[in-house]
């Protein structure tokens, strides 16, 4: 199941492995979760589970990133998974160390990044991991960051990178997510050399936005955060006003 080419690929000796060897592979990737005709890869869904399950692509399966890819050609980067695509991603991303570098995204909407809305079917399965950026520009809506504009659930971020980087929105703005929600692992978080700005209120280093519980001290609340790391970091109101925007803070 799937699309397959010279640019995105099945491993040869692992067939739960997919990779992504250039630009094109990347939209290749992204372009199947916006395909309603295809048969979602490792969806393990069977009778009387949860119908969200019947969405999930990739489960049980990792993508990787076989090369830098610098997106300085690409004009305005679109988000991979969207909240209205018929696949939702749960599987593992794995950069394999390598750097994304100059993305551009200028949008209007909400959930806004490299991902745009993640919100896996199980308790496992997604991790975004060992991946870096490098000089991106992104703006939005709500829910706006380098990495992913929201993650619900059960998403795991590990081994990320962001450095001399600029994000804008109109509220919840992160380097890493832009909003969380329940039980999140971010782990091994380095941001370096970026500025985020809101044109509302809600910006951190790493999330802008960590939960949506009424008392915010839910068991549903929150996350897991380890070894992270923020530095020479700019928060202000707009790119054209330094007055600090309420409810931020330099990690979240």
């Amino acid at each position: 199941a799937g699309t397959t080419s010279e640019n995105f690929y099945q491993d040869t000796e692992n067939d739960h492995v997919w990779h992504i060897k250039n630009l094109e592979g990347l939209k290749e990737f992204r372009a199947n979760l916006k395909n309603d005709q295809w048969q979602a890869v490792g969806n393990y869904w069977s009778e009387g589970q949860n119908e969200r399950l019947k969405n999930e692509a990739y489960y049980g399966y990792t993508i990787v990133l076989d090369n830098d890819i610098d997106m300085s050609g690409e004009t305005n980067w679109e988000p991979i998974g969207g909240e209205s695509d018929p696949w939702r991603f749960n599987g593992t991303f794995d950069g394999q160390s390598h750097t994304i570098s100059n993305m551009k995204i200028a949008a209007n909407g909400n959930n806004v990044g490299f991902f745009g809305f993640l919100e896996p079917g199980r308790e496992q399965g997604l991790r975004i991991q060992n991946l870096k950026f490098d000089n991106a520009n992104v703006s939005g809506g709500q829910n706006v960051a380098v990495l992913a504009g929201a993650a619900n659930l059960f998403s795991e971020f590990n081994n990320i990178t962001v450095t001399n980087s600029t994000v804008n929105g109109a509220k919840n703005v992160g380097g890493i997510v832009g909003y969380t929600l329940n039980g999140e692992e971010i782990n091994n978080i380095t941001i370096e050399n970026t500025k985020l700005y809101a044109s509302e209120k809600r910006v951190g280093g790493i999330a802008g936005y960590v939960c949506n519980s009424a008392d915010r001290v839910s068991d549903d609340c929150g996350g897991a955060y380890e070894k992270c790391s923020v530095k020479n970091l700019t928060i202000a109101k707009s790119a054209a006003d330094s007055t600090w925007p309420v409810e931020s803070g330099h990690l979240f």
